[in-house]
């Protein structure tokens, strides 16, 4: 029970960080698009944006691996095993992305 708490807390304050980023990341890729699709675009605009844009990703990328280091310590051996084999897995499938019907 104790254990669960101390997961719940590390995620918690892994969203915490996360979800503002994620809609900072957001909308900085509208804004990427509507500086892309200008009359007249400004690189150097766009290079900003898309920096704004990999610095959010990466204080996400970095408190996610905060939250393994954090859950993986209260766990027991056992269990970290599990996690372990959890953690390498899903590194080396990445993201799934999902094709839509009609869509290229």
């Amino acid at each position: 029970q104790e254990q669960r708490q101390q997961v719940a807390k590390h995620r918690l304050d892994f969203k915490t960080l996360a979800l503002p980023n994620k809609a900072r990341i957001k909308q900085a890729r509208i804004e990427l698009a509507l500086l892309v699709t200008a009359d007249k675009p400004d690189q150097s605009a766009i290079d900003n944006k898309v920096d704004e844009i990999l610095k959010l990703k990466g204080e996400n990328m970095r408190a996610r691996a905060r939250l393994g280091i954090a859950i993986r310590k209260v766990l027991t051996e056992e269990q970290r095993v599990q996690f372990d084999l959890y953690v390498l897995k899903k590194a080396s499938h990445g993201k799934k992305r999902h094709h839509h019907k009609g869509r290229d």
